[in-house]
């Protein structure tokens, strides 16, 4: 699948970080170490990021992505296949 970050999400976290309550939805551990989404990085995840998935709208979701990964705009990023995306209710 691929994704395009969204820019601007930064302060809309509703005080908890996105990155750990994409870790609650998927069943892991708040602690656990996980590596980026974006397939082919090693980088382990720090972040939260708000994406858009295939171009189907403008619908917010999550996934855990290295900070080099979520400062990329405007390009398509694939992420691997074992990567839930989880929805962003606005």
């Amino acid at each position: 699948m691929n994704v395009r970050n969204i820019r601007g999400t930064s302060n809309s976290n509703r005080g908890a970080t996105w990155l750990r309550l994409w870790k609650a939805a998927n069943g892991i551990a708040p602690s656990k170490s996980i590596k980026c989404a974006v397939s082919g990085c090693t980088a382990i995840a720090e972040v939260g990021a708000h994406v858009i998935k295939d171009y189907t709208g403008m619908r917010q979701f999550i996934v855990p992505m290295c900070r080099e990964h979520n400062l990329a705009y405007g390009v398509d990023l694939r992420i691997n296949s074992n990567i839930t995306p989880m929805p962003v209710n606005p």
